[in-house]
Protein backbone atom coordinates (compact mmCIF):
# COMPACT_ATOMS: atom_id res chain seq x y z
CA UNK A 1 0.00 0.00 0.00
CA UNK A 2 3.26 2.17 1.20
CA UNK A 3 4.58 1.81 -3.07
CA UNK A 4 1.28 2.21 -4.17
CA UNK A 5 1.35 6.11 -2.59
CA UNK A 6 4.77 6.72 -3.36
CA UNK A 7 4.29 5.47 -7.27
CA UNK A 8 1.01 7.59 -7.24
CA UNK A 9 2.47 10.86 -5.96
CA UNK A 10 5.59 10.61 -7.80
CA UNK A 11 3.42 10.12 -11.24
CA UNK A 12 1.16 13.15 -10.20
CA UNK A 13 4.49 15.36 -9.40
CA UNK A 14 5.75 14.63 -12.50
CA UNK A 15 2.48 14.98 -14.30
CA UNK A 16 2.47 18.70 -12.93
CA UNK A 17 5.75 19.39 -13.70
CA UNK A 18 5.98 18.63 -16.94
CA UNK A 19 2.27 20.02 -17.61
CA UNK A 20 3.80 23.54 -16.42
CA UNK A 21 7.14 22.75 -19.07
CA UNK A 22 5.36 22.09 -22.13
CA UNK A 23 2.84 24.88 -21.25
CA UNK A 24 5.36 27.82 -20.47
CA UNK A 25 7.41 26.38 -23.88
CA UNK A 26 3.85 27.09 -25.90
CA UNK A 27 2.71 30.36 -24.15
CA UNK A 28 5.74 32.29 -24.77
CA UNK A 29 6.75 30.56 -28.36
CA UNK A 30 6.72 33.82 -29.75
CA UNK A 31 6.55 35.83 -26.88
CA UNK A 32 8.70 38.88 -26.74
CA UNK A 33 10.16 37.91 -23.68
CA UNK A 34 11.54 35.27 -25.09
CA UNK A 35 13.77 37.84 -27.12
CA UNK A 36 14.28 39.29 -23.93
CA UNK A 37 15.15 37.22 -21.78
CA UNK A 38 16.59 34.19 -23.78
CA UNK A 39 16.43 30.50 -24.10
CA UNK A 40 18.76 28.84 -22.22
CA UNK A 41 20.34 31.43 -19.25
CA UNK A 42 19.63 30.82 -15.71
CA UNK A 43 17.79 33.74 -15.28
CA UNK A 44 15.41 32.77 -18.45
CA UNK A 45 14.73 29.73 -16.57
CA UNK A 46 14.28 30.76 -13.46
CA UNK A 47 11.41 33.11 -14.65
CA UNK A 48 9.68 30.22 -16.72
CA UNK A 49 9.53 28.38 -13.76
CA UNK A 50 8.74 31.40 -10.71
CA UNK A 51 6.08 32.38 -13.44
CA UNK A 52 4.93 28.30 -13.68
CA UNK A 53 4.25 28.26 -10.14
CA UNK A 54 2.54 31.51 -9.55
CA UNK A 55 0.33 30.65 -12.36
CA UNK A 56 -0.63 27.18 -10.47
CA UNK A 57 -1.08 29.21 -7.13
CA UNK A 58 -3.04 31.67 -8.53
CA UNK A 59 -5.17 29.60 -10.74
CA UNK A 60 -8.38 30.12 -9.07
CA UNK A 61 -8.16 33.53 -9.17
CA UNK A 62 -9.12 36.17 -11.41
CA UNK A 63 -6.35 38.58 -13.65
CA UNK A 64 -6.76 41.39 -12.01
CA UNK A 65 -6.70 39.43 -8.91
CA UNK A 66 -3.83 37.79 -9.79
CA UNK A 67 -1.96 41.25 -11.03
CA UNK A 68 -2.17 42.56 -7.45
CA UNK A 69 -0.42 39.51 -5.52
CA UNK A 70 1.94 39.91 -8.18
CA UNK A 71 2.49 43.60 -7.67
CA UNK A 72 2.50 42.58 -3.98
CA UNK A 73 5.12 40.38 -3.78
CA UNK A 74 7.48 43.07 -6.14
CA UNK A 75 7.25 45.53 -3.86
CA UNK A 76 7.87 43.27 -0.81
CA UNK A 77 11.58 42.46 -2.55
CA UNK A 78 11.80 46.29 -2.59
CA UNK A 79 10.88 46.93 0.56
CA UNK A 80 13.24 44.00 1.63
CA UNK A 81 15.96 45.51 -0.49
CA UNK A 82 15.51 48.60 1.23
CA UNK A 83 15.72 47.45 4.51
CA UNK A 84 19.27 45.66 4.01
CA UNK A 85 20.66 48.65 2.67
CA UNK A 86 19.57 50.55 6.09
CA UNK A 87 20.91 47.88 7.88
CA UNK A 88 24.34 48.01 5.88
CA UNK A 89 24.75 51.57 6.00
CA UNK A 90 23.70 51.86 10.13
CA UNK A 91 26.76 53.30 12.40
CA UNK A 92 27.63 50.99 14.92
Amino acid sequence: MKNLFLIAATFLFFKLGVACDVKILNDNADNSFNTWLGNQSKFSMSFKVGKCALDEALGDLTYSERKVIANLIAKSYKDSEKKQRDIETYNY
